[in-house]
């Protein structure tokens, strides 16, 4: 897996985004479709302004997958589980943010997702390193917060 993890890391420096105005709303329609069985979780989307993006949609579908599968992850041991998907403007930048209502995240897993580190001997994590590495392809830096037994939001803009 390592190895796998590290060639592909590598392959990553030869592609290009292809950067093009997508609908957020489809993206939208992936993540319900992906999830849309996952009957634990209540997930919701807002799209009140029905926004466009400039980016690469592929790279922003697997960012939004990674988190999405995170959070309702961690949301198996949460009673009246929710998540959140939201697409707003602020401050002339698009936003796109998922917020539940789990456990918290971990230190290490912010770590992974707002530092750059290599990956070593690393066992988890994997999809925290991928999300980390195609936001920083697409321009689209990552911020989050947390508070433990209240939930996690992650931000991501679009500068």
């Amino acid at each position: 897996m390592e190895t796998l993890l590290l060639w592909s890391k590598e392959q990553m420096a030869i592609f290009k985004p292809n950067i093009q105005t997508t609908r957020i709303a489809s993206l939208f329609d992936y993540i319900q479709k992906s999830f849309g069985d996952t009957l634990s979780v209540q997930v919701t989307f807002s799209n009140p302004e029905n926004l466009t993006l400039l980016t690469d949609e592929n790279y922003l579908q697997t960012i939004m997958y990674n988190l999405t599968s995170n959070a309702i992850k961690a949301l198996k041991l949460t009673s009246n589980a929710s998540l959140e998907w939201k697409a707003f403007q602020e401050n002339n930048h698009t936003i796109l943010s998922i917020t539940d209502n789990g456990p918290g995240i971990q230190e290490a897993a912010i770590q992974i997702l707002t530092q750059e580190s290599p990956v070593f001997n690393t066992r988890q994590g994997l999809g925290l390193h991928l999300v980390r590495d195609l936001a920083k392809a697409i321009q689209c830096p990552l911020i989050v917060q947390t508070k433990p037994m209240v939930g996690t939001t992650i931000y991501l803009y679009r500068t």
